[in-house]
């Protein structure tokens, strides 16, 4: 139906004009058609040009057509085709412009076009082209499409499809093209009452190569059978309307090499799969058994793994799993209600409650450790114990208890090492109990944990409240510490942002910073453990350098917070020790002081006496560990430049007063960035001593003597602990290697 206008005569022209006119063929429809056809001679009837603007295709159509001649040539330019509006499972767009070609009973299509949002379900490519060409019973068809989609992850980045057809017999080639790989598939249809089509598949990815020969495929109505298979792989499956039957087995297949060219470099494994799906296909039948080996999952190896699993209506039934690595086992069963939904490149499974058993023997604890203690990694960890599942999928309550043990592990903040773990852990529901988790120091004393673990909100949170006694338990902050500790700590709070609040009792401890050293810049840490931990002692910590050698008690703060890094606070009282002023070669006695740690910058304030001659000389020191300076007074009154030329010629000699003023010069000024500066007199002679730390822990130590400077000595050390070094040294033309150890009192 329409608009139209039909004008001229029967002896010359004929004109057909018409508008906004609609067209019905089969089931489809075509509305908004206009144009003119218009003859001579009521045999010849040209189209100048028709007019489309429907919603599902938007274009003209120009040519001719002659009657008698039953031949006619058909121009077709279609800007606009919905794709929707021609099928009931493809969705998307494309364009096409072409020719079409009648000759008495014969015609020919040629054309090609473009494809946009090409899409089927969640599955869609961005665009592609194609081109087609069809005689009578001839088709040729060809497309490449471009970055197949499944919602947003890219499955393929190209494909080319070709298919050739005469009358009942064709051929098609597949390729499709992504980052793991290519994949060819060559083979032929019968298409008649029945769709039958041989063909081979091959999937390329550097030296993986996976071949199907002789593959099968048939399809009548609702009748649909696949087979295919190699020397390794068995594929059969039967679709007959709602009904599947679908058989798989793998042999002996290297998956390695497999998830490799998917790059999936951190599993590997081998050995048998068998899949089974029988049934109503919304509702089927599935069995499947695993009997692999040699299975690698990142840094965890595993001698066999097997299984044996079920599912029908609606229920999945794991009649037994077991893994097996080097050092025991894991087995156990599982029930599942839930329901089971098959996807062309997924399984999902519902919501459902769950219930069963798992019995461990032995099994390596690394996989779960992140669940038991947040910052810690266990090497050679082992679990022994059983454990019963119950609850939903997403909210799974366990009950039960184990054992834990492990030869080592470490605890990251402090790089604590632990030598042995023995504990016990009870589980019921989203409840973790800890008992009597004993950890033995790799070098002394015990660490115990007691607590709980509480898991909420779908597993997705962790809350930890533990309790943990030292007891003359070993640490080292860095190099240059060493601590003996007792005392208990709590930590609570929510995974991974904890809270370590405790007291700790000192019962020995070991300082070893040298002059010179300087705090490192303690700058917010990724690690969102937080820490405010008080730290005492009586005595026994010792302070040992070139400087001081005292032992010391101590008040100090450990704590790390949201808005700086870790640091040290507080102050060590000095017991009794000396001070040693290496540029006046001299010992003085410590009366009273105090070593002050502020944001772990080291704070000397000590006050010592030494009898000198007939006066008692006070050295007050103070200035950082870095940069230290010292005052000294005398009993008698006697000034700065008095007391140097005392302590360094015992005297008031000319060349004593020379050399304690230039001391007292250089140490007022500070101009000298050396560690060690030292004048000894000899005689009429002085021998001058330079050192430095040229790094953290090598010592360059230089000596002459002031009236023959080309003879003197070198010496250099390493440090390896603060206790323990290694040096070299030049001494009138002799070299000696040794071992030096550092005694503390």
């Amino acid at each position: 139906d329409g608009n139209f206008g039909i004008y001229g005569n029967f002896n010359s022209n004929l004109n057909i004009t018409f508008s906004n006119t609609k067209v019905i063929y089969d089931t489809f429809k075509f509305k908004n058609l206009s144009g003119v056809i218009y003859s001579n001679d009521y045999k010849n009837f040209k189209i100048s040009k028709i007019f489309i603007d429907d919603k599902n295709i938007v274009g003209e159509i120009s040519g001719n057509y002659h009657l008698d001649k039953k031949s006619g040539n058909l121009k077709l330019n279609f800007n606009f085709i919905n794709l929707t509006g021609f099928n009931n499972f493809a969705k998307g767009y494309a364009n096409f412009i072409g020719n079409l070609k009648i000759e008495n009973n014969h015609f020919e299509i040629i054309g090609d076009g473009n494809l946009n949002k090409l899409s089927y379900e969640n599955y869609y490519f961005e665009n592609g082209n194609y081109n087609i060409s069809i005689f009578d019973s001839v088709l040729n068809f060809q497309t490449k499409l471009f970055k197949l989609k499944l919602n947003d992850s890219l499955i393929l980045d190209s494909s080319l499809i070709i298919f050739k057809k005469n009358n009942n017999n064709g051929n098609f080639s597949i390729n499709l093209f992504s980052q793991y790989g290519k994949l060819e598939i060559l083979g032929n249809l019968m298409l008649k009452d029945t769709i039958k089509s041989s063909f081979n598949l091959v999937f390329l990815n550097s030296d993986t190569i996976i071949k199907f020969d002789e593959g099968l495929f048939e399809s009548y109505k609702n009748y649909n059978y696949l087979k295919t298979k190699n020397d390794n792989i068995i594929l059969e499956m039967l679709l007959d309307s709602s009904n599947i039957d679908l058989t798989f087995i793998s042999s002996n297949v290297d998956y390695k090499k497999l998830l490799k060219a998917f790059k999936i470099d951190s599993v590997s494994l081998n050995g048998y799969f068998a899949l089974r799906v029988s049934g109503d296909i919304l509702n089927p039948k599935i069995f499947l058994n695993l009997d692999l080996n040699d299975i690698q999952y990142k840094k965890f190896l595993f001698n066999e793994i097997n299984a044996s699993i079920y599912y029908y209506d609606k229920q999945i039934n794991i009649d037994y799993f077991k893994v097996v690595n080097k050092n025991g086992l894991i087995e156990g069963n599982l029930n599942l209600s839930s329901i089971l939904k098959l996807n062309p490149f997924s399984i999902t499974i519902d919501e459902g409650k769950i219930n069963g058993e798992i019995l461990f023997n032995g099994f390596p604890v690394d996989i779960i450790e992140p669940f038991l203690f947040p910052n810690v990694v266990i090497d050679e960890g082992y679990i022994q114990g059983k454990a019963k599942i119950s609850g939903s999928l997403n909210s799974p309550m366990f009950s039960g208890s184990a054992k834990v043990y492990s030869k080592n592990l470490a605890f990251t903040p402090f790089e604590i090492e632990f030598k042995n773990l023995d504990g016990t852990i009870t589980f019921y529901k989203n409840t973790i109990k800890i008992s009597q988790f004993i950890l033995t120091n790799s070098k002394s004393g015990i660490l115990t944990i007691n607590g709980f673990i509480v898991f909420s909100n779908k597993f997705k949170e962790i809350n930890f409240d533990l309790a943990i006694e030292m007891n003359k338990f070993y640490l080292s902050i860095d190099d240059w510490t060493e601590f003996f500790i007792s005392g208990y700590l709590k930590l609570s709070g929510k995974f991974p942002s904890l809270i370590i609040d405790g007291n700790l009792n000192i019962d020995e401890g070991y300082v070893n910073y040298p002059v010179g050293y300087k705090t490192k810049n303690q700058t917010e840490s990724p690690n969102p453990l937080r820490y405010h931990i008080t730290i005492n002692a009586n005595r026994r910590v010792f302070f040992s350098n070139e400087l001081v050698d005292a032992e010391l008690s101590a008040n100090l703060i450990l704590q790390k917070t949201s808005d700086i890094g870790q640091y040290f606070e507080g102050s060590f009282n000095i017991i009794k020790g000396n001070v040693y002023l290496y540029t006046l070669n001299k010992n003085f006695k410590i009366i009273e002081g105090k070593i002050n740690v502020i944001r772990n910058e080291i704070n000397l304030d000590i006050i010592g006496q030494a009898e000198i001659y007939d006066d008692t000389i006070t050295a007050h020191v103070m200035g950082t560990l870095e940069n230290p300076y010292f005052e000294l007074f005398s009993k008698k009154g006697r000034s700065q430049f008095e007391i140097l030329n005392l302590v360094l010629s015992g005297g008031f000699s000319e060349k004593g007063i020379n050399l304690a003023q230039q001391v007292l010069t250089r140490n007022i000024r500070k101009k000298l960035n050396f560690d060690e500066l030292t004048f000894t007199p000899i005689g009429n002679n002085a021998l001058i001593t330079l050192g430095s730390y040229i790094t953290e822990k090598l010592y360059l130590k230089l000596s002459t003597d002031v009236q023959n400077p080309d003879a003197y000595n070198l010496r250099v050390q390493y440090f390896l602990k603060p206790t323990l070094s290694i040096f070299g040294e030049r001494k009138e033309n002799t070299y000696t290697i040794g071992i030096g150890y550092r005694l503390k009192f």
